[in-house]
Formats: C-alpha cells, sequence, structure tokens
C-alpha cells in the first residue's frame, strides 16, 4: 500500500491471501486513493472459485489469474490491460482537446485579449516589483483594473447576448422609476471611466415611468461607452432625456467618426457573441418593448434615440 501511494504505479498485482490485509481489501483501499482509481488490478489466487472471484470484482478488481500461472500468461494479462490504460488515456486526451477546440470557438478573442493584458501586467509586478519604481507599479496596476474592468463587461455582453440567443433573457417587471436620475446617473459613471466627465453635457428632463431599471441602464451604458470610445476625448458627448404624453426618448449623441457603412452591415450580420456594444444595447430595448434608432453621419458623430411609450398608450 505504501509503495503503491508513493509511485502510482502503471499496473497491480496482488495475492489474494496474504497476512494483515487481504487482496480483495487491498483493492478497495487502492479504490480510495485518487491518483489508483482507475489503476488496473490483477489478483492471483490459487482457487478457481467462483465466489472468490465474483468478490474481488465487486470490491473493483480487474482481472483475475490462477495459481499456478506461467509467465507468458502473466506477461500477456499485464500487456492487454496497460493497453487499455493507454486506449483510454488517449480517449480522454481526444475529449479534452475536443472540449477545448469547442470552447475556444464559443469564446471571442474579445475576452481574451483583456485576460492576457492582466495576467501579463500581474507576472511583470511579481517578478520586478522590488525593483520598480512607485509609478511604474502605480501604472501597471492600473492596467491591471482596466484590464479587469473591461474583461467584467465583456463577460457581461456574452452572457447577455447568450440569453438573448437562447431567448432565455430575464426581463423584470417594469417600475417607477425616477428616469432623470437614472439617465444621469448611468452617464456620469460611464464618462467617469473613461476620464470624460468633463465633456459630458446633460439636457435632462424631470421625468417619471415604469421601465426596466437594470436593462435600461445596460442598454444606455452600451452606446455612452462607444461614444466614448470612438470619439476625441475633447469633443463633447449629449445625453438628453426629453418625455411627451404618450412616451420618453433618450438620445446619446457624439461627435466622432460615426459608423462606417461596413459596421453596420457587421452589426446586422455578426454572431451574437461578438459582444457588438451598439448591437447588444437595440436588443436590449426591442426587449423591453422600446424602438431604437441610429442617425449616422459618417467623419460627424452619430446619435442613438430610445424611445420607450408610457404603459397604455401607443408608440
Amino acid at each position: 500500500m505504501r509503495i503503491a501511494r508513493a509511485q502510482h504505479p502503471d499496473v497491480i498485482l496482488s495475492d489474494i491471501r496474504m497476512p494483515g490485509i487481504s487482496g480483495h481489501e487491498a483493492v478497495v483501499e487502492f479504490r480510495k486513493i485518487p491518483e489508483l482509481k482507475a489503476t488496473p488490478v490483477i489478483l492471483f489466487t490459487a482457487s478457481a472459485d467462483l465466489d472468490d472471484m465474483r468478490r474481488g470484482m465487486d470490491a473493483g478488481a480487474d482481472d483475475y489469474l490462477c495459481k499456478p500461472t506461467e509467465l507468458k500468461a502473466i506477461v500477456r494479462t499485464v500487456n492487454k490491460h496497460l493497453a487499455r490504460s493507454a486506449a483510454r488515456r488517449e480517449e480522454a486526451r481526444d475529449d479534452l482537446m475536443t472540449q477545448r477546440a469547442n470552447t475556444g470557438a464559443m469564446l471571442p478573442t474579445d475576452l481574451v485579449d483583456p485576460l492576457h493584458e492582466i495576467i501579463g501586467c500581474a507576472s511583470v509586478l511579481e517578478s520586478d516589483g522590488h525593483v520598480m519604481t512607485q509609478s511604474e507599479i502605480t501604472e501597471f496596476s492600473r492596467n491591471i483594473i482596466n484590464g479587469a474592468e473591461t474583461l467584467n463587461q465583456r463577460v457581461e455582453n456574452f452572457i447577455l447576448f447568450s440569453r438573448i440567443q437562447a431567448r432565455a433573457l430575464v426581463i423584470n417587471a417594469p417600475r417607477l422609476t425616477d428616469l432623470s436620475a437614472l439617465v444621469t446617473k448611468t452617464a456620469q459613471q460611464v464618462t467617469g471611466r473613461h476620464h470624460r466627465a468633463h465633456t459630458l453635457r446633460l439636457e435632462v428632463e424631470e421625468t417619471t415611468g415604469a421601465v426596466s431599471v437594470e436593462l435600461l441602464a445596460k442598454a444606455l451604458a452600451k452606446i455612452i461607452d462607444n461614444a466614448c470610445r470612438y470619439s476625441v476625448a475633447s469633443e463633447s458627448i449629449d445625453v438628453r432625456l426629453q418625455a411627451t404624453d404618450s412616451a420618453f426618448e433618450i438620445e446619446v449623441q457624439d461627435y466622432g467618426m460615426g459608423v462606417g457603412h461596413d459596421q453596420l452591415e457587421r452589426m446586422e450580420t455578426e454572431s451574437l457573441t461578438r459582444g457588438c456594444g451598439m448591437l447588444l444595447s437595440r436588443k436590449l430595448t426591442e426587449a423591453m418593448g422600446g424602438t431604437w434608432n441610429l442617425d449616422n453621419r459618417p467623419k460627424h458623430g452619430a446619435k442613438i434615440t430610445f424611445r420607450f411609450p408610457f404603459p397604455d398608450t401607443d408608440i
């Protein structure tokens, strides 16, 4: 038992009748060791008693040899079980490779890239942190935080897209909400993450309405995030909220490069797992019963308008 635990053999041959512990009892103990759960165990017995053999098989033995046994029979039996073990390992490797390939195909590179950034910066801090200046440590730490925030956002997109594809998106019951506070808070949070709070221009009417708060905040945040990413840091980002008797509208206007025609085509045809913020925002808006419109001016910015009817009114 001590040798088996220490060396993890490829195959075990054991007598049945032994002092201290029998072969049957030994098999039970072997199977309690994680590394030996699948190790072939061949038992030797002087009697070809059927009940004795069944007891051994029930304990977890793989084969029986009756004494006296010729060396050729022992070698043949050992080789047979080694070949089976090798085949099982090969099959397990094939299954693992298939699972890795399937997972790689399912996960977009957008999820992998920020993870590499996090690991790379953390590795540098671990190995060279003791000789780095404080400003260098701060810079690498900030890169780790930014990478983690990006990864978190993209994983959230991936999960939302998957739920939309599976028609399993949970839309919480609308609840009466201060829309002006919701729009203001979302806009300030997103522009703050991009250090663009100074470029945010809010024009928000005092308005309340019944909405799915979490999903509306996500749909709006995706568009403001895009506006921050694809416009010059000195250009303003305008966010407006206005209401009529029948509906309320939210507009997000940036003055960047706008959306190219090729981007618009990809937004319509790409897989949902790509994580496109505009596509996700539109899908969320439509799932909540609203409309989503893009007023695009290439090289002069883009304006997205969300429109939601008030209850018991027509759009």
